[in-house]
C-alpha cells in the first residue's frame, strides 16, 4: 500500500504546503492513520487515493495552523524531481514556473479541482468525493480551468512573442 501511494501523498502534502523539511513527518503521519484506520476503509464508498487525500489534507490543516503560529511554508513543488539534463531541467523549471503562476491566479476551489484532475490524473467522481462537491460541479469546474489556462498559455505565447517579459 506504502509504495503504491507514496508519490501521491508526498504531492499532495507538498502542494497543500508542506515544508520540504517537514514532508517526510507528514507522509509518514498519512500512513500511520490509514494503518490505524484500515479497517474503516470501504473501497464501494471511496478509492485509495481519495481517502488518503483527505487524510493528508487533515494532516497539512494542522500543520499550516502550527506553521502560521512561526514562519510561512516554503515554495510547492509541482513536479517531482528525476535526474535530468540541464536542458530538461531547465525546461521543467519553466514548465514549473508557468503552472505555479497559473494556480496562483485561481481561487482554492479551482485550483484544487485543476491539481486533482491535470496533475494527480483523479477522475471527476473522485475529485467530488474528496472535495464533498456535486460531480456536475467538479466537471463544471474542470472545463472552466483548462479555458482558463488555455488562455493564460495563450497570452504567455502573445507576450513572448512581443518581446513582452512576464516573468
Amino acid at each position: 500500500m506504502y509504495h503504491r501511494h507514496v508519490g501521491f501523498v508526498w504531492r499532495t502534502l507538498r502542494r497543500l504546503g508542506i515544508p520540504a523539511a517537514e514532508l517526510e513527518d507528514a507522509v509518514q503521519d498519512v500512513f500511520l492513520i490509514l494503518h490505524r484506520r484500515l479497517d474503516e476503509f470501504d473501497p464501494t464508498k471511496a478509492s485509495m487515493p481519495t481517502w488518503l487525500y483527505g487524510m493528508a489534507r487533515g494532516i497539512a490543516a494542522n500543520r499550516r495552523r502550527k506553521a502560521a503560529r512561526g514562519r510561512r511554508p516554503d515554495g510547492v513543488s509541482l513536479v517531482p524531481s528525476s535526474p535530468l539534463g540541464p536542458e530538461q531541467h531547465a525546461e521543467r523549471a519553466e514548465a514549473e514556473r508557468v503552472v505555479g503562476a497559473f494556480l496562483d491566479t485561481l481561487s482554492p476551489e479551482r485550483r484544487a479541482v485543476f491539481e486533482l484532475c491535470e496533475v494527480e490524473g483523479l477522475r471527476g467522481s473522485e475529485i467530488a468525493k474528496i472535495l464533498e462537491l456535486n460531480v456536475n460541479t467538479v466537471h463544471t469546474r474542470i472545463r472552466a480551468v483548462r479555458a482558463l489556462f488555455k488562455t493564460y498559455l495563450a497570452q504567455m505565447a502573445t507576450g513572448a512573442e512581443s518581446g513582452v517579459n512576464r516573468g
